[in-house]
């Protein structure tokens, strides 16, 4: 919710892709087009490259980064910030995944394809403060899914809303 929210903010024109029930909150951010992927397919929608960056905060199986690829312009990125889905439930299936990455890693440095990257973050200060920056600087507003006390049923439950991808915004996990 604050990826649109900041897209906007720098000029980007910003296509959201979203289930039915979140479509009115995507468009409330300020996304110039909503597509949801429950009733159309983003990658059928626009075929011709039209893209220079997706956004993946899912975490897309292979076959979905095979077809994101074709929808970006040969310059295009794809960014991820979330790793592949949560079916690792085995140590094959874990390195199958890690050769995903590699391989799409592998294919975007030799130029075979846009540009692959899997960003993480480990916070430090000046992260934090640049990132709070951003968000002064775009009047970028957290959306709140939810608020939490801390205690062990609702932190396991506040994971479990997080992995099964259909929070509305921040999960909050109040400790004090």
């Amino acid at each position: 919710t604050v990826g649109v929210q900041i897209a906007k903010a720098l000029g980007a024109y910003v296509v959201g892709v979203c289930s039915t029930d979140n479509v009115e909150l995507v468009k409330s951010l300020g996304a110039d087009e909503v597509v949801d992927y429950k009733k159309e397919d983003v990658t059928e929608k626009y075929t011709h490259q039209d893209f220079d960056l997706v956004f993946d905060t899912v975490g897309s199986a292979a076959e979905i980064w095979a077809k994101n690829a074709t929808i970006l312009k040969p310059s295009g990125n794809l960014v991820r910030i979330a790793g592949p889905d949560n079916t690792m439930d085995s140590p094959f299936t874990f390195l199958a995944a890690g050769v995903n990455i590699g391989y799409n890693k592998v294919s975007s440095f030799l130029k075979r394809g846009p540009g692959y990257h899997l960003f993480t973050t480990f916070p430090n200060g000046e992260v934090l403060t640049k990132a709070i920056n951003l968000l002064n600087e775009t009047h970028a507003d957290p959306v709140i899914d939810s608020v939490n006390e801390f205690t062990l049923p609702s932190v396991v439950a506040a994971f479990d809303k997080s992995m099964s991808h259909r929070a509305k915004g921040k999960i909050v996990i109040k400790i004090a």
